[in-house]
């Protein structure tokens, strides 16, 4: 049996830790329910297994740049496992599965900031000496330049259309102009250049599982990039870093919508042309609106309890959007991960069988528009090819967990743009990295040797930013955005 690896940029809090927890959560169980199929469509292969595999242990990555937090968050990881293991042994379940999978769990830090080239290229590098091959790669980390509230874009739409303004934080302030030691848009880098520099550095490691292990096609490798549910094209071309725009954020994850997007249609198109399944594959994810902590630098406390109810309160009048904890919004990345890739839908497939989750009519849209600024749908033309689609954690009103999916705005409009874009960032990686190697001089730290009886201890400097509502990325204004 292959041993399963898994690496989570931002895992130490929000999103990306409660992605964490439903991987050990679902890993350490024989009937992993995450993996279970979410959508009504036509089995492609008739061998699809019933069963997910047998893997003989986990290492978990957690990608981070905030050691002493990383640390602490790995501590809280294992005592959350061992809960579950406990609870499962207090209920008379004999539970060798998971008294074994604790045994070979091996939780490793890694540091990295995506605001710096050279510290991504040395972490990935480092991860190449170290590691034998990656299964899959989880995006999540991510800032946004969050600096303050329009409090007339947030009463007037509250009171009008309360889902949609609870869904899409339009009034919210976002810094101009910021740029990062190397020179590049500084939420354009953490958000969007630094996961694509990574992705490519580590992409030798996720080609190389299948060459060392018995997992067969059903489970490519995949990179999970997290966008947003407020994903939209505030941007121009010629403003591509995203230093001109007061919308970095939500710009930065509709870039990430198209290039992610791009790198599968190439995935997949090579795979038509080779007859063979693409070793690597690229899924869009995003935990819909969870509640990490990010209101605790803008908002009085009382305002944060108030925020809280606000989100029960959208689930109440109808939203799947607001899973809230981010142990539930982690959903998201666990099925897409766990699920044989065949039961993920292909929009050129499968869209008649889809139901899209728009956030709300495209009448309530268009007034939104007029009200925020947010640009949000255009009608699609049924004679237009599908656009891509990304997969988001939903709930029902009592907060039971799901997976949908959403469509990527605007895709015939700006699907040439998807493809300058993957061709931009391949340029500007080459002649930063792959024609400079004398720049990057990552020290080997050992050979990968996981241990039996419990996690590997480094003592590495992590990273803590995540999307979500979450953490702080650059002092006290400059925080980790929200899904």
């Amino acid at each position: 049996m292959s041993r399963l690896c898994i690496a989570v940029t931002g895992a130490n809090n929000g999103v990306g830790f409660g992605a964490c927890q439903r991987l050990l959560e679902q890993l350490s169980s024989e009937h992993q329910t995450d993996a279970n199929p979410q959508f009504d469509i036509p089995v492609e292969s008739k061998d699809v297994p019933d069963e997910p595999p047998q893997w003989s242990g986990l290492t978990l990555i957690m990608v981070c740049r905030n050691m002493q937090k990383a640390e602490a968050a790995r501590g809280k990881l294992l005592s959350y496992l061992d809960r579950i293991l406990e609870v499962r042994k207090a209920k008379g379940i004999v539970d060798e599965y998971g008294k074994n999978f604790r045994q070979n769990l091996v939780i490793e830090i890694e540091k990295c900031d995506f605001t710096s080239v050279k510290s991504v290229v040395d972490c990935a590098r480092g991860m190449r000496t170290k590691y034998p091959y990656l299964n899959h790669l989880v995006l999540n980390a991510g800032a946004a330049s969050f600096t303050a509230i329009d409090w007339f874009k947030l009463v007037i739409p509250l009171l009008l259309h309360p889902v949609i303004s609870l869904t899409v934080a339009s009034y919210i302030i976002q810094g101009i102009g910021e740029r990062s030691e190397d020179g590049f848009g500084y939420i354009w880098q953490c958000n969007v250049f630094g996961p694509y520099i990574f992705y490519r550095e580590l992409q030798p490691l996720l080609e190389a599982f299948h060459s060392r292990s018995d997992v067969d096609h059903h489970y490519p490798s995949r990179v999970l990039w997290t966008t947003s549910i407020e994903a939209t094209h505030f941007y121009r071309p010629e403003d591509w870093q995203l230093v001109e725009t007061n919308h970095s954020y939500e710009a930065s994850k509709y870039q990430i919508d198209l290039v992610a997007s791009q790198l599968e249609k190439q995935a997949l198109r090579l795979e038509e042309q080779t007859n063979r399944p693409a070793k690597v594959r690229h899924v869009l994810i995003h935990p819909g609106c969870a509640s990490t902590g990010i209101a605790d630098n803008m908002l009085y406390p009382i305002m944060i309890y108030l925020m809280n109810l606000a989100f029960y309160f959208a689930r109440f009048l109808g939203s799947p959007h607001h899973p809230k904890d981010p142990h539930i919004a982690g959903i998201a990345a666990t099925h897409t991960l766990l699920t044989p890739i065949e039961n993920l839908p292909n929009p050129q497939r499968h869209s008649r069988c889809l139901k899209f989750s728009e956030i709300d009519s495209e009448q309530k849209m268009l007034l939104q528009e007029k009200l925020t600024e947010v640009k949000w749908i255009r009608v699609i033309d049924p004679k237009d090819p599908p656009p891509p689609i990304k997969f988001g954690a939903e709930t029902d009103i009592f907060g039971n967990p799901r997976v949908g999916v959403m469509r990527v705005k605007q895709w015939k409009e700006y699907e040439p743009e998807s493809r300058a874009l993957v061709e931009r960032f391949e340029g500007l990686y080459k002649s930063l990295v792959s024609d400079h190697p004398e720049k990057f001089t990552p020290v080997p730290e050992g050979d990968f040797s996981p241990a039996a009886d419990g996690p590997v201890v480094q003592k590495r400097r992590v990273w803590d930013h995540q999307d979500g509502y979450g953490s702080n990325a650059r002092g006290s204004t400059y925080t980790s955005g929200y899904n």
